[in-house]
């Protein structure tokens, strides 16, 4: 794990520039979607019992766009190991190509894993695990999600804890980051903008290198099978 960290972190500082090509022109318009959509539903249901909703719709994108704006990322990183030169190009190619067979799937996905979530935890989680690679293999086996799935399930099934333990890491980190800019920001100012650009310039930061992280680790996984 800490040999794919570090590489992670390598491969992160070496791209920089075009990763934040990538987070500026596809995660940051997908970023405005979620806090638009929320913050209408939260003036909606403003001083009503259903607040809630809310929260839920905050959560479902979030999710949601977790998984639709890995693609370009995934392909980026993909590209690179595979010694392609025109990798910037193939990210939105790609992001535009399978974006909407995983806009699909990711609806889907959200949904029965939010579900799972409320009715018993451990569904959600099994859901959350067992579907997570779906964008990874439709990317980098250059298939739509429809007949990505499956190889997903059967990479969750055989590699649970592993795959658990990172999804459940990457979480943390992001929610960790986010509360510590939010409490740090509003210690100097209580302006909502500088809160929430601060929350969106560290979500643009980190989001490429958790994608690259997951995917060097997905690369280790296919290596190790071939190796079989």
């Amino acid at each position: 794990m800490m040999t794919t960290l570090r590489a992670a972190f390598h491969f992160y500082s070496r791209h920089i520039e075009y990763l934040m090509i990538l987070s500026f022109s596809i995660l940051l318009p997908l970023l405005f979607i979620q806090v638009g959509v929320s913050n209408y539903v939260y003036r909606v249901y403003q001083g009503t019992p259903f607040t809630f909703f809310g929260d839920i719709s905050n959560s479902f994108f979030m999710f949601f766009i977790l998984v639709l704006a890995q693609i370009p990322f995934i392909r980026y990183v993909w590209g690179d190991l595979e010694g392609e030169e025109r990798k910037l190009r193939s990210a939105y190619l790609t992001f535009f190509e399978r974006g909407l067979s995983i806009y699909g799937f990711g609806i889907l996905y959200v949904i029965a894993t939010m579900l799972g979530s409320v009715l018993f935890i451990a569904p959600g989680l099994i859901v959350l695990v067992f579907f997570f690679l779906t964008p990874y293999v439709s990317v980098i086996k250059d298939k739509p999600a429809s007949k990505s799935w499956r190889e997903a399930v059967r990479w969750g099934k055989q590699k649970f804890f592993p795959l658990l333990g990172i999804v459940l890491l990457i979480s943390v980190v992001d929610w960790l980051l986010g509360f510590v800019t939010m409490v740090g920001i509003s210690m100097v100012t209580k302006n909502y903008g500088a809160i929430l650009g601060s929350q969106l310039l560290v979500s643009l930061l980190c989001f490429p290198f958790l994608v690259i992280y997951m995917t060097l680790h997905f690369q280790k996984w296919l290596e190790d099978s071939a190796g079989l």
